[in-house]
């Protein structure tokens, strides 16, 4: 991992942006330790949940500005027990 930033934004509402050497480190990191232990929760502790991946050809770590309008372009609702109407109606509010 290159770089990770972290954010709350209104209510109980967190964000991590992060920058990964390659892809294959990625993946390695998103199958082991904590992160493998806690995303089977996400379905029950969040009422809203989404992911953005893309690739860019620097190290320089992306402002949120970036990943907001990424997570907008390009993101994926990931399910969840109880949907916010957001959630339900495939909105990403990552402001």
């Amino acid at each position: 991992c290159l770089g990770v930033r972290t954010r709350k934004t209104l209510g109980l509402t967190f964000w991590t942006l992060s920058l990964w050497e390659s892809e294959e480190s990625l993946r390695l990191f998103m199958s082991q330790g904590p992160h493998r232990a806690a995303i089977p929760k996400l379905y029950a502790w969040c009422d809203e949940a989404s992911t953005a991946h893309w690739e860019v050809d620097h190290t320089a770590m992306p402002s949120w500005e970036v990943g907001t309008a990424m997570l907008q372009q390009c993101g994926r609702l990931i399910r969840v027990k109880y949907p916010s109407d957001n959630q339900k109606t495939g909105h990403i509010n990552a402001t």
